[in-house]
């Protein structure tokens, strides 16, 4: 089996390895799929099924083509049949890594590692300490994509321990598992926030990759650099990096669309995002890419771009946290905590899913009564990680509402990071409320002071 740099690429697990050719139909389906034509690759699929319900390769095709679609649901209804209808072990650990994929297009992080330790389960039953370490590293991959960071790092940690006792390993792989150890460390810590971590694991990356034992790991490294250089939000060094990793990898080609916008280059941003929303690939990449190159494509008026529904954008809303009890408390005001309740009161017709807050104790009391409202658990970062504070809500709205609450010099910078638009919060502007509308923004004021009750909504 080639070695396959999980969590950067495609992960495959054993199941896939060694698959026998595929039928004509699948043949015939996949160029379809490239020529854009996903409607009449999934009319195939569902021909051949009308004869041969019980085809593993035409219901996992069918459910790679519906996930692509943006159709999520019914894609894990076919996968589901897969994994029935699977005629032995190794069949079935393929079908349930498709329905981890199918759960990594909905940026699942729960879910996508349920099914991949059914998938890590069958590598394990075959002793094969490598794919456990790669199948582990999958999972990771796809939750830091979903902005699950500390569970990500989790399943990385396993992943490495587990490549790790491969018996009689080669020093040549050890230093793969550290060189991807390192990567991961890197990825999560500019997720996080944390540029000095970010750096020093960057380094130590890098100090691995120089000992020359893993030459074709060093694609790998730009794309590193590229990735926490976006999260630092330098993004004229990201792209200087990112043009030196692989240009046909849709995340790749994401990221430097995502660096393109904030340089103010929205055509070349289109264009990356057109090339990443047309791959047809099922694993962790794509999976991430399809979905957010389609969004973004739709708010930067490109035209529509997937014939379903199921890119309705939801809305970003941006506040300053509410009144403190003096200028150096970390406390609300009685007034504060009567703004924090009117704030839940004025979103209540919202569909908020995510609420994200500073480390500081007044955002979290701010948010707290709409994350009571919504029965959602409340995400701290660090007040000035304001591009990472932005592509989490970017990357989150794609299940719903997305609340930020930020402090009076951090709010114009995130909706700056989200927008592209300037806006200014004074010092005793504690009413605002600002709208994520794609490229633009709703500015709005909720509760004034004179009447900070529940009775008084976005005036």
């Amino acid at each position: 089996m080639a070695l396959v740099a999980a969590g950067f690429g495609q992960a495959m697990p054993a199941a896939a390895a060694s698959a026998p050719e595929s039928p004509a139909f699948i043949k015939q389906g996949q160029q379809l799929m490239r020529d854009g034509k996903l409607e009449d690759a999934l009319a195939l699929y569902r021909a051949v099924l009308k004869s041969e319900p019980n085809s593993v390769p035409a219901n996992t095709a069918a459910g790679v083509v519906l996930d692509l679609m943006g159709r999520g649901r019914e894609a894990r209804l076919y996968f589901a049949k897969a994994i029935e209808a699977a005629p032995d072990a190794q069949s079935k650990s393929a079908g349930q890594r498709a329905m981890a994929m199918s759960y990594a297009f909905a940026s699942d992080c729960k879910q996508t590692v349920e099914w991949e330790q059914k998938v890590l389960d069958y590598a394990k039953s075959k002793n094969d300490f490598f794919q456990q370490g790669e199948v582990a590293d999958e999972a990771a991959r796809v939750c830091i994509d979903s902005g699950e960071f500390d569970t990500a790092l989790e399943w990385y940690k396993r992943g490495h321990d587990l490549g790790l006792m491969e018996p009689g390993i080669k020093p040549e792989r050890k230093d793969l598992w550290e060189f991807r150890w390192e990567h991961a460390q890197a990825r999560v810590a500019a997720r996080k926030g944390d540029r000095t971590e970010a750096e020093k694991h960057v380094a130590a990356a890098k100090a691995i990759l120089d000992r020359g034992t893993n030459p074709n790991q060093v694609v790998f490294f730009p794309y590193l650099k590229g990735y926490v250089e976006l999260y630092r939000g330098d993004a004229k060094a990201a792209l200087a990096d990112l043009q030196q990793a692989n240009q046909n990898d849709a995340f790749i080609q994401c990221l430097m669309a995502q660096a393109y916008e904030k340089v103010g280059e929205n055509a070349k941003a289109v264009e990356l995002y057109q090339k990443a929303a047309s791959t047809t690939s099922h694993n962790p990449p794509p999976a991430y890419s399809v979905p957010y190159a389609k969004k973004r494509l739709a708010a930067l008026g490109a035209g529509r771009v997937v014939p379903t529904a199921a890119l309705t954008i939801g809305h970003i809303f941006v506040v300053r946290h509410a009144e403190k009890v003096s200028e150096t408390a970390d406390a609300l005001s009685e007034m504060g905590t009567q703004r924090a309740a009117c704030l839940a009161a004025t979103l209540k017709d919202a569909k908020i899913k995510t609420v994200l807050t500073s480390q500081f104790k007044r955002t979290e009391q701010t948010a707290a009564p709409t994350s009571q409202e919504f029965h959602v658990t409340t995400k701290s970062l660090p007040a000035d990680a304001f591009e990472t504070i932005a592509e989490t809500a970017r990357h989150a709205f794609a299940a719903g509402d997305v609340l930020i609450v930020g402090h009076s010099n951090t709010v114009p910078q995130i909706v700056k990071a989200l927008s592209g638009v300037d806006v200014t919060v004074g010092a005793t502007d504690y009413d605002q409320l600002f709208v994520i509308l794609g490229p633009g923004v709703l500015q709005l004021h909720y509760c004034p002071a004179a009447r900070p009750g529940p009775e008084s909504h976005m005036k």
